[in-house]
């Protein structure tokens, strides 16, 4: 059996965000640009779980794996929507080893702006790679 590209994990799990997007948080994502904006609905929601601290104290919040997975899995769903919208490959860049989407020279790491806005809650422009604006031109 060979091993996956990371092109191939990240369209995989960018598809599995759309079954737990319908599924867990009754929400259709559909790859288009529009669709960002549901993403930040639920990397708010899932922050706010997170962050809640009754459900740290009892053990409810989600672990730094599952956080790490989730993270994965909406920043693969962000990364393919930049890609179907400009172009790009995913790819492991060489110097850190971080999964992200290159284009001519430019890179852009989803998963990472994901994993920060689920930790600390910052605003929407974690969530989408560059502004919708941006990424209609």
């Amino acid at each position: 059996m060979t091993e996956e590209t990371p092109q191939e994990t990240m369209i995989r799990l960018a598809a599995d965000a759309v079954v737990y997007a319908k599924d867990i948080h009754e929400i259709e994502l559909d790859y288009s640009l529009q669709s960002l904006d549901a993403l930040e609905k639920i990397v708010a929601t899932l922050h706010a779980h997170r962050a809640g601290w009754i459900m740290r104290m009892l053990g409810q919040a989600p672990s730094v794996n599952e956080t790490k997975m989730v993270a994965a899995m909406l920043g693969g769903y962000a990364g393919e929507v930049f890609r179907k919208a400009k172009g790009g490959e995913w790819r492991l860049e060489e110097t850190t080893g971080a999964c992200g989407v290159a284009l001519d020279g430019v890179w852009i790491f989803p998963i990472q702006r994901i994993h920060v806005q689920l930790n600390t809650g910052r605003a929407s422009d974690y969530v989408s790679p560059l502004p919708p604006s941006q990424l209609s031109r």
